[in-house]
């Protein structure tokens, strides 16, 4: 199993990035000082972009 995983991992790795594809913002690792709820709306925003 592990052989298969590090060749998909190569496969993906190698894929081309499609046209007009952007690159999300980058979000930090949440640190506990903040608003945890704040920081899921954040990831979500990004997924939404992503999308």
């Amino acid at each position: 199993m592990r052989e298969i995983t590090a060749s998909l991992s190569r496969d993906i790795m190698r894929a081309p990035i499609p046209a007009g594809f952007e690159r999300p913002p980058p979000l930090g690792t949440y640190d506990g000082q903040t608003d945890p709820d704040e920081h899921i709306d954040n990831i979500n925003v990004i997924l939404d972009f992503c999308m």
